[in-house]
């Protein structure tokens, strides 16, 4: 699959050009992100886009956030994506905007009562397509450069049938009269994320049932691990597993018994050990 790299400000620029120029005013597009898995946080990794007839693809980690934001909140170009409120809310926290002129197909295979709602489905259901590989790349590191070919030609695959999908969807919807209703539910959608991003572990059962003394351990504990992680750019969980955290804010575990990452210097565990000790003994 050949494909254009855009890896450099310059190089954006010549895109908006080329789409001005070409009076292109709607593309397919689609990320690949970071989150917590390989590295410390959330993060845009990749930007995939086709339009119609040429694949690109962004590499935002090699260009000004301010280019890239420019990009996102330019009200001339229609991006066409999928399932994009988790894509959302992360260019919200990372680049504090929203995607203009964003239209996510999965609001009108919703609209349509399909059976189920993934990207996968809806390109077998309505387009007899199966993407293969999909396992081999579903725990890949997109922060690694330089960004493998197959990788690139992989991500490119979520875009490729994009506007396909897209007329074939806007003809059902016709044809069952549901113009309106989509026109709400893209409205009421709206993807805006909410201002303050709840972690993952505070939605957990776990934590909810958690006394109000031992939610506010728990936070403490919480915090010290996300700033080890920060400073050395792990995902938390690397440094210290999700469950020990509750173990140890119910005294199942005791800190004596617990082994920190080896990633971690000797004078970090040590700095760190200390750290939750005096938060336990508080």
């Amino acid at each position: 699959m050949d494909f254009k790299l855009i890896e450099t400000g310059p190089k954006l620029s010549k895109f908006y050009n080329y789409l001005a120029n070409e009076g292109i005013s709607i593309i397919a597009m689609d990320f690949e992100c970071e989150f917590n898995l390989h590295a410390y946080g959330e993060k845009l990794c990749l930007i995939q886009i086709f339009d119609g007839k040429t694949y690109f693809i962004i590499d935002p980690l090699n260009i000004e956030n301010d280019e890239i934001k420019k990009f996102l909140l330019d009200k001339n170009t229609v991006k066409i994506m999928y399932g994009a409120e988790s894509d959302a809310s992360l260019v919200y926290s990372q680049y504090g905007t929203q995607i203009q002129n964003l239209f996510d197909l999965q609001i009108a295979v919703d609209v349509l009562d399909a059976e189920r709602n993934g990207l996968d489905f809806a390109l077998d259901h309505f387009l007899d397509i199966e993407i293969k590989n999909k396992k081999k790349y579903q725990s890949h590191n997109w922060t690694t450069r330089p960004i493998r070919i197959d990788a690139m030609e992989y991500a490119l695959n979520d875009v490729a049938h994009l506007f396909k999908l897209k007329d074939i969807l806007m003809e059902q919807v016709k044809s069952k009269n549901k113009y309106e209703e989509l026109l709400y539910e893209i409205l009421r959608k709206n993807f805006i994320p909410a201002k303050e991003k709840i972690p993952g572990l505070l939605k957990r059962f776990e934590y909810k049932k958690l006394s109000a003394p031992k939610k506010e351990l728990f936070k403490k504990l919480f915090d010290i691990r996300e700033s080890f992680a920060k400073e050395y750019d792990l995902p938390p969980f690397h440094i210290l597993n999700n469950d020990i955290l509750f173990d140890l804010v119910n005294r199942i575990k005791n800190l004596n018994d617990i082994k920190l990452s080896g990633r971690l210097s000797g004078e970090s565990q040590d700095k760190m050990r200390h750290m939750m000790e005096e938060a336990l003994r508080a």
